[in-house]
């Protein structure tokens, strides 16, 4: 692959808005780091555990998007209904979870979806464009 290939890519339209999309989620998925740092001290976490919380966030996200790729071509609306399934629900729920305990999987399961997410919108990605 050269360069002028990826340049060739990236003048396509559907691509720039797919390519923006994948960084936005990227962005979420990390972003999403300083948000769960507070909500897990306010549940009494010491600083040293939560490092390690969310370094088990980061390696679901990082896994989940292989795992994903895995599935995606045989079983492409399972894999996405399961990671929109995987993110609703950990969205929804995080927040009202008072026990610790309770929100690590949370964590763990939003960061796979995030991870997941991109995986599958790459996929989507790359089938709309080369249809065309």
């Amino acid at each position: 692959m050269k360069l002028s290939d990826i340049a060739d890519y990236l003048k396509l339209q559907t691509a720039r808005k797919c390519k923006a999309l994948i960084f936005l989620i990227f962005g979420t998925h990390f972003a999403t780091y300083t948000y769960l740092a507070p909500l897990l001290q306010q549940a009494g976490i010491s600083s040293d555990t939560v490092t390690w919380i969310l370094v088990g966030y980061g390696i679901a996200g990082f896994a989940s998007n292989f795992v994903a790729s895995a599935f995606i071509s045989r079983q492409l609306t399972v894999t996405f209904t399961t990671v929109l399934m995987m993110l609703m629900v950990a969205l929804a729920t995080l927040s009202q979870m008072t026990s610790w305990p309770v929100r690590i999987p949370l964590m763990v399961m939003m960061g796979a979806g995030l991870g997941s997410y991109a995986a599958v919108y790459e996929y989507l990605e790359s089938e709309s464009i080369y249809r065309t």
